[in-house]
């Protein structure tokens, strides 16, 4: 199989989603280049919501760039693997000593919050095939990642979408796939009197083959 280089990957995506800068609104962030040196280490926990201190603050355009490159890099189930983790977010990965399969990324979402990025489940032969993003806002009204521009971005970059609305199980998503990978939008619905994007509240970006 044909992988593009990295940094085809990075110059691709940041393209697609400079491309839609226009849909920022309040509430929405429009990314920036990632910076190519590390973040300093997170601590990682079996809390899905990781509880680092020690990261350095990320802006929300930096993660939202970091997150579609890393997106864009994966392929197989070794992708997910921490070191491919490390080499496409440019941010340290902390590996649970006691279990070699619990391991991510987090930190502090400058001024918006706090994210962690980290494994979520293992298949039959113990392999780690999805990786689970979660965003915890300071306050519902903060600016945050926005659904229509990952929509947007990932349609550009090749993936099917299918849109799945909310009812009795849970709030909408969406469902993307590419060429065996998949990823699932979870939204956190706008709140407020005047008109905002949808939230991500969370993603799981996973290998299906």
């Amino acid at each position: 199989m044909h992988r593009p280089t990295p940094s085809a990957a990075v110059v691709s995506l940041r393209l697609i989603w400079l491309a839609l800068s226009g849909l920022a609104t309040t509430g929405c962030a429009t990314p920036t280049r990632p910076d190519a040196a590390p973040a300093a280490a997170s601590i990682p926990s079996k809390d899905p919501m990781m509880n680092a201190t020690t990261a350095m603050p990320l802006s929300l355009d930096d993660l939202n760039q970091r997150v579609l490159r890393l997106i864009d890099g994966i392929h197989s189930r070794e992708d997910l693997a921490p070191a491919q983790l490390q080499r496409l977010t440019g941010v340290e990965v902390e590996v649970n000593a006691e279990d070699p399969t619990i391991y991510g990324i987090a930190g502090p979402v400058a001024g918006q919050g706090r994210y962690s990025l980290v494994s979520s489940h293992k298949n039959a032969s113990g392999q780690v095939d999805s990786l689970l993003l979660s965003f915890e806002p300071d306050d519902a009204a903060a600016p945050c990642a926005s659904v229509e521009g990952y929509r947007s971005a990932l349609a550009a970059a090749g993936f099917s979408g299918q849109h799945l609305p909310a009812g009795h199980r849970g709030n909408e998503a969406w469902y993307f796939t590419r060429q065996g990978v998949s990823v699932n939008l979870h939204v956190r619905p706008a709140r407020g009197a005047s008109p905002a994007p949808d939230c991500v509240a969370s993603m799981v970006i996973g290998v299906y083959q």
